[in-house]
C-alpha cells in the first residue's frame, strides 16, 4: 500500500496475500500523524536488529529482468553467508521486492509466487515475503 504525503510518497510493506492489484484513490496530504508531538530524536541501537528486511532482486539473486521462472534464480554472491549469519544472531529475516512486471502485465502473482518458492529452496524459508506489484503510474515511486 502506497500513501501519499504532499509531494513525498510513504511506503508501507504488507504481506503479498494483502496487497490489491491498485492502490485506493487517497484523498491528498498531508497525513498527520500524532500532531503536536515533537519530532523524537533517533535512539541509538540497544543490540542486535530483532528482523533484517533484504530485497530480493540484486541482493539475494541476481537480477533478471521481469524474472518468473525460478529455473534462472541464482544466488548472488555472499547471499547465503549474510542470511546464516543475520539467523545466527537470532533476527528474524524477510523479503521486500518491487514486481512492476505484474502491472505491467509480464508477469502473473503465480510466476512470483514460483520464484520465492525457489528463493526458499534455496536459502530456506523466510518470515515475511512483501511485494509491491504496482507499475509506474500507481504513485508508488
Amino acid at each position: 500500500m502506497c500513501l501519499r504525503s504532499g509531494s513525498r510518497v510513504t511506503r508501507a510493506v504488507v504481506p503479498i496475500t494483502t496487497v490489491p492489484h491498485k492502490a485506493p484513490a487517497l484523498p491528498e496530504g498531508p497525513w498527520l500523524f500524532a500532531p503536536g508531538e515533537p519530532p523524537r530524536p533517533p535512539r541509538a541501537p540497544s543490540g542486535p536488529p530483532r528482523a533484517v528486511l533484504f530485497d530480493r532482486d540484486g541482493t539475494l539473486v541476481e537480477d533478471v529482468p521481469y524474472n518468473g521462472d525460478p529455473a534462472l534464480v541464482r544466488l548472488m554472491p555472499y547471499a547465503r553467508e549474510a542470511l546464516a549469519a543475520v539467523r545466527a544472531h537470532g533476527a528474524a529475516a524477510g523479503v521486500v521486492s518491487n514486481q512492476s512486471g505484474v502491472a505491467r502485465g509480464l508477469l502473473t502473482r503465480g510466476q512470483v509466487e514460483a520464484v520465492r518458492r525457489r528463493v526458499e529452496e534455496l536459502l530456506g524459508p523466510f518470515g515475511v515475503w512483501a511485494v509491491c506489484p504496482h507499475g509506474p503510474g500507481d504513485g508508488c515511486g
